[in-house]
């Protein structure tokens, strides 16, 4: 035998090689001792056969006729190379459009493609033997397994190669209510937050914003100057919570209409939907006792 090709292929087997050398017709192939090859088919000077399951490593492939079996040399070496395994991808989630980076963590990576379910080729993919980088390509919203492929095979599916694909639309809505009083007059704005999905929001951050000289209160919220910002998170798809502020009246604020806007600031995973993000009522003091909104 003077050559093998390919010279390496899965731990598992089942794929096809050709050998080459002379005097090969009828030939029994091994791939190592006692292991032989199906499908063999053989001319004087070539065959084909498919190699069988071996364990990781090199051995040799020899022709057995009834001339005798052939010599072992670096010509005839093949090399049974592993399945890679995925223990992890880090991030496990990201947005549909792709373009994130993430780290994937396993064995005998080295040289690997990766796919983000069937088909879906990542890019600008670099791999050791224990882990890759690669750029997330775009998908459809849901969770699939991300598998990395080399001659050794395709790793297997399981938990901890799930990737999720998520956006989450979150929704802001306002109301205003005037609450009139001689000494202690205010406005009570509640803010809705609404997911409406289709993927958990993790977090969220709405920051209504508030015109000179209004202050505030809140008791779920942070008050700053000129503005109040709300934390949300996580809220399960089609779930809404609500966050209050309270705006004291005075005689500084009677006559003049003030607007407060509440603003999704940042959320995730991604909003694909800009349009519901903010929410404004406006309301104008009469006097302590009229206090208008709408």
């Amino acid at each position: 035998m003077t050559a093998i090709h390919p010279d390496a292929g899965p731990a598992a087997g089942g794929n096809t090689v050709t050998i080459t050398g002379t005097d090969l017709a009828g030939a029994t192939i091994t791939f190592g001792s006692g292991n032989n090859a199906t499908d063999v088919s053989c001319t004087t000077t070539s065959c084909t056969a498919v190699a069988p399951t071996g364990n990781a490593g090199d051995v040799h492939v020899q022709a057995t006729t009834i001339g005798g079996t052939s010599a072992t040399s670096v010509d005839n070496q093949y090399t049974y190379v592993p399945a890679p395994t995925i223990t992890a991808v880090s991030p496990n989630t990201g947005p549909p459009a792709g373009g994130n980076t993430v780290t994937i963590t396993g064995t005998d990576l080295a040289g690997a493609t990766i796919t983000f379910g069937s088909g879906n080729n990542a890019t600008d993919v670099s791999c050791t033997a224990t882990s890759c980088t690669a750029v997330v390509p775009a998908g459809s919203i849901g969770t699939l397994h991300v598998q990395a492929t080399t001659i050794g095979g395709t790793s297997a599916t399981s938990v901890d190669n799930q990737y999720t694909y998520a956006a989450a639309d979150l929704s802001v809505a306002m109301t205003a209510t005037g609450v009139p009083g001689l000494l202690n007059g205010h406005i009570d704005y509640t803010i809705t937050i609404t997911n409406k999905g289709p993927s958990t929001l993790s977090s969220a951050t709405v920051t209504a914003t508030l015109p000179i000289p209004m202050t505030a209160t809140s008791s779920d919220c942070t008050t700053g100057a000129g503005n109040v910002t709300c934390a949300v998170g996580p809220l399960a798809s089609g779930a809404s919570v609500t966050r209050s502020i309270r705006v004291p009246v005075g005689l500084l604020t009677i006559g003049i209409p003030y607007t407060v806007t509440a603003t999704r600031t940042a959320s995730a995973p991604v909003d694909l939907n800009p349009n519901n993000d903010s929410a404004s009522r406006s309301c104008t003091v009469v006097s302590s006792l009229i206090i208008l909104c709408h």
